[in-house]
Parts: C-alpha cells; sequence; structure tokens
C-alpha cells in the first residue's frame, strides 16, 4: 500500500462531491517501490504548456523533501495520470547538506507564476525543505525554487535560499511548515514550528535566486510558538501563533515592505483570543492554515478577508489597511464557522464557483467541505 496520493471528487445527483476511488492515482513515480512512499502533506493546481499542450498539473508536497507532478487527463474529466517525482539538486542545496545521508522533510509547495498571458514562460514552483535529522546536527529549514522547462517538459531546480540563522530551530515532534506567497509575487514567508521568515523572490533574474530578508522567532508567556496558520497581503502578514501549552494563542499583524519582504518587527498589533472567541471563556485552539482574500487591491489601500482553518472552527476577519503602521487597520472578527464534530480544520482556500458566487474550500480530518457566502457546507 501506499500513504499518499490523489483522487478526484465527482459530485452525485444531489450536488454532493464524492471520491470517485477509480481515480485514485498513488504517489507513486516510475522506478519507486512502494516503500519509497510517504505522506503526501499539500496539493496544489497550476497550468504548464509544453509540446504535449497546455494542461493542469497537481502538485503535491512529500515527505521525503521531493515533490509529485500529477498531469491530469483533459479527455478523461481531468483524471489525474502517473506522477513525476522532482528532487533538488545536491550542488543547489547549502553547504554541508548531504541529501543521500541526510533525512528531509517537505510540507508544502506553492505555484508561482510570473507570466500569467504566457502557457510556457515563467512558471515555477516553490518547496519547502527541512533538514531533520542532518548527519552534523544541524537542522535547517530552506526554501527551493523550480522552473517548467517547456522544450524538456520538466522542473529544474534553480535556486535555494540560505538557511535561515543563527538560530537553529529545535523541531519537536511533527514538522509544521507552510509557504505564504504574496499576491504581487515579490516575495513568501515560509512559517515553521518556532517562528516564520520572508525570503525575497527574484525568480525572473537571469541567475534565479532567493534572499531570507527577515527572521521572525515570536514567543508567548516566554516561550517560542508555532506559527503554523500565516496569510499575507502585499503590506502586511497575519500570523496566528499558536503556543506550547498553557498560553492561549494570540493573532499579531505586520507591517512588510511590499517590495523587498522585509518585515517590521515592533509596531505589530496584537488581536487577544478573547475577542474571537465564538463561546466566551473558551479559547480557540491552533490554527492549522491561513488564507487572504483581498477585495481591493494593491497596497497601500488594500482591503479583504482573512481566514484561519483552526481546530474545530474557520475563523474570518475583515481586514483594512489603514495606510501606517498595523495599529491603525481594521481587523474584526466578523464570522465563524463550528465543525459538528471535534477535529482539525487543516485548510481553507478562497475560490470562485462556477456561479460566480464566493465560497470557501475547508479541509477537515475526515471530509472536505465548501461554505458559501450564506456560511452552508
Amino acid at each position: 500500500s501506499t500513504w499518499g496520493g490523489v483522487v478526484k471528487f465527482n459530485p452525485d445527483a444531489n450536488g454532493a462531491y464524492k471520491s470517485d476511488a477509480t481515480t485514485y492515482q498513488p504517489a507513486l513515480a516510475a522506478g519507486m517501490a512502494n516503500s519509497d512512499v510517504d505522506n503526501t502533506e499539500a496539493l496544489i493546481d497550476g497550468r504548464v504548456g509544453d509540446f504535449l499542450g497546455n494542461r493542469e498539473v497537481l502538485f503535491t508536497a512529500s515527505a521525503r523533501g521531493d515533490f509529485m507532478a500529477y498531469r491530469t487527463d483533459e479527455t478523461q474529466d481531468y483524471r489525474p495520470m502517473t506522477p513525476t517525482k522532482y528532487e533538488p539538486l545536491p550542488p543547489l542545496l547549502p553547504n554541508g547538506w548531504n541529501y543521500t545521508l541526510d533525512t528531509f522533510y517537505s510540507n508544502d509547495v506553492a505555484f508561482v507564476d510570473l507570466q500569467p498571458t504566457s502557457a510556457e514562460g515563467g512558471k515555477y514552483i516553490l518547496a519547502d525543505l527541512s533538514r531533520l535529522a542532518p548527519v552534523d546536527g544541524t537542522r535547517r529549514i530552506t526554501l527551493l525554487a523550480y522552473e517548467w522547462k517547456p522544450a524538456q517538459a520538466t522542473w529544474l531546480h534553480v535556486a535555494t535560499s540560505a538557511p535561515p540563522g543563527p538560530y537553529d530551530p529545535p523541531f519537536d515532534g511533527v514538522l509544521s511548515t507552510n509557504i505564504t506567497v504574496a499576491p504581487n509575487k515579490n516575495w513568501a514567508i515560509v512559517s515553521h514550528n518556532k517562528g516564520f521568515f520572508s525570503v525575497k523572490l527574484d525568480l525572473a533574474a537571469a541567475t534565479p535566486s532567493m534572499t531570507i530578508v527577515t527572521d521572525v522567532l515570536p514567543t508567548l508567556g516566554g516561550a517560542a510558538v508555532d506559527v503554523q496558520g500565516l496569510a499575507a497581503s502585499d503590506s502586511r502578514v497575519f500570523a496566528y501563533l499558536n503556543p506550547a501549552g498553557g498560553v492561549d494563542s494570540e493573532i499579531r499583524v505586520y507591517a512588510i515592505d511590499k517590495t523587498t519582504g522585509v518585515i517590521t518587527t515592533t509596531g505589530f498589533r496584537t488581536i487577544a483570543n478573547s475577542s474571537y472567541q465564538v463561546v466566551p471563556g473558551t479559547p480557540v485552539l491552533r490554527a492549522f492554515h491561513g488564507r487572504y482574500d483581498p477585495i481591493i487591491s494593491p497596497a497601500p489601500t488594500e482591503s479583504g478577508n482573512v481566514y484561519f482553518a483552526c481546530r474545530k472552527y474557520v475563523l474570518r476577519f475583515a481586514w483594512t489597511n489603514g495606510a501606517g503602521l498595523p495599529g491603525t487597520d481594521v481587523f474584526d472578527f466578523s464570522n465563524w464557522w463550528a465543525s459538528d464534530y471535534d477535529h482539525d480544520q487543516t485548510d481553507c482556500t478562497p475560490f470562485t464557483r462556477t456561479n460566480g458566487e464566493r465560497a470557501l474550500l475547508v479541509i477537515k480530518g475526515r471530509e472536505t467541505f465548501a461554505l458559501t457566502s450564506a456560511t452552508n457546507p
């Protein structure tokens, strides 16, 4: 058996989407054995073109430090096809990293399209790479960039960020790493067990590069926090701080330079847990993902909704940029949805339905569902 893969969901006569087992495609690329397959940690899509045409492709992160690309067959109602596995190039890894001897983990992937009007050019995949059990004892996180090469119909590892430092995040238990790309695509943020860092993206340069800009290591009650839930506009970072225990979570809003990705680590705004408790007196537990859905763009006249997928709840905040430090912003707890059973909501993604209505796709421990403007799944 395999640990991961993708499956297509089809609507039934009542409009409810159900998985079609005949479409299941395991994360098993050519030449791989079942023992080589591990968890599928993230799923995104993007369109890329080559000599075979312009196709929708599904991308997944793997627990082995690679990512999978699944072409879809449009003649078979977008059924996923056998994936191709992509690994980093050892010469492009940080000094001292050994892809063969070290233990690596990837938790997220992001699709960056710098040329939306082109079917082939300007397409990139960002993937995190965490060094879990290194031979030299130093655990770090880096960000990898792969560029689509249409002539060869392949993704090529072209850039690696320098590992953030000088800190050495001591990962405890399950690694939590998410990638958030700015709407203007100038920078990205990688969040992890001990905080987050911003990365300037210069992917279209003659020599593509990514540069670590700002490390942020917040604390609550004097202890480090997990920042798995994170969203960003072009000028703000919305970080949901998950403490280790004994302290309620909180949200912090940081200013970030829309061009350089420099995060201002002072003057951030704090939103106390008590201000977004669905049941007064009952703290909302950890967030697993954050998403920003813009209404007005670009900065400084931005506004939009910020969503956090939390344990048992999905939270929504209405945000408007105050054109100053975050303390001048409007950031109001505006809506929530409670699960009918206590389980993790691990992700939430805004999308537009075929009827033009804006909705929210929520990934939950045992199911997937969509919330419409009427908050009905």
